[in-house]
C-alpha cells in the first residue's frame, strides 16, 4: 500500500470518527463537523487529477521554464527568466505559484486539469474547464493544449 493511499485511508476514518463524535454530542458538533469537512477536502484533492499532476510536476519546481496556455506564452517578453517556486493542489483545482526575475511572483489556477502527458522535460495539460492568471480567466482556444511546462536549460 502506497503512502497516498494509507493517508487517504486514515483521513476517511478521521472523517467518519469526526461526523460520529459530532451525531453523538449534537450540542458541541461544530468542531468536529469542520474537521470532518477539512479530512473530506484533503481526500478529494489526494483522489483528483489534480493532486496527482501536482505530485508529477516536483521535478519542475526551482527550475527555468517556459509556461504556454492555450498556445500562448504567459510572460509577454518570451526571454524573461520564469520558475514555478511551489505548486498546490486544492480540490480539483492545481495551483502553480509563478516567479520572475524581473516582476513579483505570479499565481496560475488550471480548474480540473484532463489529459495530460507527462516527459522528462515537459508537462502538457490537453484540456482544462478553465485557466486564470493572477485571479483573471484567460480566453480558451481549442487548437492549443490548456498548459505546457517545458524545462528551459
Amino acid at each position: 500500500m502506497t503512502r497516498s493511499k494509507i493517508t487517504t485511508a486514515g483521513l476517511l476514518v478521521v472523517a467518519i470518527g469526526m461526523f460520529g463524535i459530532a451525531a453523538a454530542t449534537p450540542r458541541f458538533s461544530i468542531l468536529p463537523i469542520g474537521i470532518a469537512l477539512t479530512c473530506l477536502i484533503f481526500i478529494a484533492t489526494s483522489l483528483s487529477s489534480a493532486g496527482r499532476l501536482s505530485e508529477s510536476l516536483a521535478a519542475f519546481l526551482k527550475r527555468p521554464v517556459e509556461i504556454r496556455v492555450w498556445g500562448e506564452a504567459l510572460s509577454k517578453t518570451s526571454d524573461e527568466a520564469c520558475e514555478i517556486e511551489s505548486i498546490r493542489a486544492v480540490g480539483a483545482g492545481l495551483h502553480l505559484f509563478v516567479k520572475y526575475s524581473t516582476r513579483p511572483r505570479g499565481h496560475l489556477k488550471v480548474a480540473q486539469p484532463r489529459v495530460s502527458r507527462i516527459a522528462e522535460t515537459t508537462v502538457e495539460i490537453g484540456d482544462a474547464r478553465y485557466i486564470q492568471w493572477e485571479g483573471r480567466k484567460l480566453p480558451r482556444t481549442t487548437e492549443a493544449p490548456a498548459v505546457t511546462v517545458t524545462i528551459r536549460e
